[in-house]
Order: C-alpha cells, then sequence, then structure tokens
C-alpha cells in the first residue's frame, strides 16, 4: 500500500488524504497532551531558576507585574534550599492547580501547530 503510486486519476487519493490529515490532526493532539503532562515540570523549573536569582532582577524583568509578589510567595524560607517539591508545594497553595498551567495556551498551540505540520 505505501509502494503504490498515487496517480491525479486515482480512485484513492481523497480517502488517502483523508487519512493524512487525520494523522497529522492525532499528532497534533499528541502535542497537546505532552504540553499538558510537561508543563508543571517546566513551571516548577523556571521557579526554581527565579528564586535562586535575586528577587528585583530576574523575576520582575520576566514575569511582568506582580512577579516579585508571585515568586516571594513561593520562595522557600533562606535556611531552606529551593527543592522542587518546596516549589510545587509554594505553587499550589499561592495559586492553585491551575497555577500549574500559567501561559499553558501559547505553549500548546505552538506544538499543535508544529506537530501537525511536521507530520
Amino acid at each position: 500500500k505505501l509502494l503504490t503510486p498515487i496517480t491525479p486519476t486515482s480512485p484513492h487519493i481523497g480517502s488517502r488524504m483523508a487519512e493524512d490529515f487525520a494523522d497529522a490532526a492525532a499528532s497534533s493532539i499528541g502535542g497537546v497532551l505532552t504540553v499538558a503532562v510537561t508543563y508543571p515540570i517546566e513551571i516548577v523549573k523556571n521557579r526554581i531558576a527565579s528564586a535562586t536569582t535575586e528577587l528585583g532582577s530576574a523575576g520582575a524583568a520576566s514575569d511582568g507585574a506582580g512577579a516579585a509578589e508571585t515568586v516571594a510567595a513561593e520562595k522557600p524560607p533562606d535556611n531552606e534550599h529551593a527543592s522542587a517539591l518546596t516549589v510545587a508545594k509554594g505553587i499550589l497553595s499561592s495559586r492553585g492547580v491551575l497555577g500549574f498551567y500559567d501561559g499553558v495556551t501559547v505553549s500548546a498551540l505552538e506544538n499543535a501547530v508544529e506537530k501537525f505540520l511536521y507530520f
């Protein structure tokens, strides 16, 4: 089936295009699900990185208004190392479960289009 050439007069050209579109759509959905699963890990990683930098410089410049308060609420005490579990607990207590998905829309759309076009 894969080695059969498709010509403009082939009776299966419409079904082949439909199959290709379905495969590309499935790949796109898979990309969105991948982002949904891995995005909380990225959020925690970025919060750890911002907690180790100075609060006024990198945190406020990258996150916009209100970022200093967010990082301060999620920053561990001075005598505690910024572990992933500590940061995750801080995000969960200050922003809830949705705090792990701040900004996920752009990443999900980007990944969906990339997977659709690549496939």
